[in-house]
């Protein structure tokens, strides 16, 4: 089943896909000569918007342009059948490792019952 990749982890949907990817997002700062800007992405009705601002001396910010996100192409990946697959991957290494710790008592019980 595949899946998109986005920072190193693997999404089931687009959705989830650009929505990790635009909340991870920082916001922007662009000085030019004649202004500051601040260009974030923010969620609004559930869609990704590119919201551009201009920040005054004081601080405060004005809107000034508003435009859909960029849509993004995101690599593919692999994702797990299901939680069971997970599970099963998780057992077999909690089986070898109580295995070896029976191994190893056993083996210490030995030698000091036989030194």
């Amino acid at each position: 089943m595949g899946g998109y990749s986005v920072n190193g982890i693997c999404y089931a949907s687009t959705q989830e896909a650009v929505d990790a990817y635009y909340s991870n997002s920082h916001p922007q700062i662009i000085q030019t000569p004649t202004a500051v800007f601040k260009v974030q992405y923010l969620q609004t009705a559930g869609a990704w918007q590119s919201v551009q601002e201009t920040v005054s001396g004081s601080g405060e910010t004005t809107a000034v342009t508003v435009a859909p996100a960029p849509v993004n192409v995101y690599g593919a990946c692999s994702l797990p059948n299901s939680s069971y697959e997970n599970f099963s991957d998780g057992q077999t290494l909690g089986w070898g490792v109580a295995s070896a710790l029976t191994a190893t008592f056993a083996i210490m019980l030995l030698r000091k019952v036989f030194p």
